[in-house]
């Protein structure tokens, strides 16, 4: 199920909100990105949820805070010295008249303390 979010930790508390609302107990979120990521976690954590035991949680961007959240965050790191690289090599493109290309980098998921094997069925 979609629970859309911005891009902030506000955007995070409130799809967990309206996830509770719904009455729904998922066993992972994977978010936009770690702020929203973070944001959801606090919420379902101060409602009693417990991150790898009722849930995992991870989010995109490998930012600093998500490593010392109280449960280090799993997520993906985007390669931010290449996008850089190839943003700089398309505006130049563009500059000498060529046509600009869509790339695709890689990111990296790294795994930390929030995601875990679903927990099993009742």
């Amino acid at each position: 199920m979609d629970f859309s979010a911005d891009t902030d930790i506000e955007d995070g508390a409130r799809a967990a909100l309206r996830l509770m609302k719904e009455g729904l107990r998922p066993t992972a979120i994977q978010a936009v990105n770690d702020l929203v990521a973070i944001g959801a976690a606090e919420v379902l954590q101060r409602q009693g949820w417990r991150i790898l035991t009722d849930l995992s949680s991870a989010g995109f961007g490998n930012i600093l805070p998500g490593e010392y959240y109280r449960v280090p965050l799993t997520t993906v790191r985007q390669p931010k010295y290449r996008l850089g690289a190839a943003a700089m090599d398309l505006m130049l493109a563009l500059l000498r008249g060529e046509p600009a290309e869509n790339r695709r980098l890689p990111g990296e998921l790294e795994v930390c303390a929030s995601t875990a094997p679903p927990p099993p069925s009742a």
